[in-house]
């Protein structure tokens, strides 16, 4: 009977002691498993160049129809101010740059290191502005669970690449865009309008902002006449250069146009304009490299007119010249004509 006592004393003792390094070892499991991610807080804004890079040359154009159009260019970074319709308008001078309702960007995550990993990754994901009618602005992932949260630990540097505009079916960070032909409408123009951002941080400091860059070369033209107003119904840019589709590198920043796929882009008006009435029209075109103006033209502009002003043709340089990619030229044109 005393052994079957022990027997059984000593099995009770056995229960409890596994039990409690169950317990403990469970517990032990869920502290170290258990950890807090940071989200990261996006915010952005356009990227300000230092200086102007200014400079204006009033005979840089062949009239194709007499001397009916005058034209003088002024040459400066596509800054934070005076851009139309995409972002703002530059018909107000001093007019800052906006975001608009309905903007969004995709950004991309990724390993900063030498020898990244991949686990983490994370493929554009789609963010939305939180205020329009900005120059900056904070960002929201467009659903709660996308949300992009930097990886544990929180010390290891990642590096996010991002761009404008948002585009689902953008899978790779090398980028293929084409710019719309029809360029009339605010939402046409901010299609065309491409940009990106990079900044690499960690956990420790998950406030990024975005600083993005212009990559494609703005036209903008101011147009009135001498002396006979009229309704201007169009305006188009053509010529060999002048191209729409490529691909932009978000890990280098670095843009490849397609020097083949040219294209003529037009945004129609149908606003009066006078002696002092002016049209302000901006039309996005590929950074390209003119080797001359010759024979045909590499570069041209045509404004159509209703009635009696008709329409005039004009080139916009005499000889090679470079439009640069984030460089914004800015061409008076005045038409001349009288009846």
């Amino acid at each position: 009977m005393k052994n079957l006592h022990l027997i059984i004393f000593l099995f009770l003792i056995s229960i409890a002691v596994f039990t409690g390094c169950t317990t403990d070892s469970i517990y032990s499991i869920e502290e170290t498993e258990t950890y807090d991610q940071t989200p990261v807080m996006f915010s952005l804004n356009h990227h300000t160049q230092d200086g102007k890079n200014r400079r204006s040359n009033s005979n840089m154009a062949l009239p194709k129809d007499g001397s009916s159009v005058a034209v003088s260019m002024e040459e400066e970074k596509w800054e934070d101010k005076e851009f139309s319709e995409t972002k703002t308008s530059w018909a107000t001078s001093g007019t800052a740059v906006t975001w608009t309702a309905g903007d969004k960007v995709g950004i991309f995550m990724r390993d900063a290191s030498a020898m990244p990993v991949t686990y983490f990754n994370r493929d554009n994901v789609q963010y939305n502005i939180n205020t329009a009618g900005t120059a900056s602005s904070l960002l929201s992932p467009n659903t709660p669970s996308s949300a992009i949260y930097f990886p544990n630990p929180s010390s290891k540097n990642v590096k996010f690449l991002a761009y404008y505009p948002y585009s689902a079916s953008n899978n790779s960070l090398v980028l293929n865009y084409t710019l719309p032909t029809d360029q009339s409408t605010a939402t046409a123009l901010s299609s065309a309008d491409l940009m990106n951002a990079t900044s690499t941080a960690n956990g420790a400091s998950p406030n990024i902002t975005l600083a993005f860059n212009h990559r494609m070369t703005l036209l903008s033209f101011k147009i009135n006449t001498l002396l006979l107003s009229g309704t201007l119904n169009k305006v188009s840019v053509s010529g060999t250069a002048i191209t729409n589709t490529g691909t932009l590198d978000l890990s280098s920043s670095v843009l490849t146009p397609n020097t083949s796929t040219t294209f003529s882009p037009y945004k129609t008006i149908g606003q009066t304009v006078g002696p002092s009435t002016y049209a302000y029209v901006d039309i996005i075109i590929n950074p390209c490299v003119l080797t001359s103006n010759s024979g045909s033209s590499q570069l041209k502009v045509t404004l159509e007119f209703n009635g009696l002003l008709g329409t005039h043709t004009t080139n916009l340089n005499l000889s090679s010249f470079t439009f640069a990619q984030g460089t914004r030229y800015i061409y008076n044109l005045t038409v001349t004509l009288s009846i």
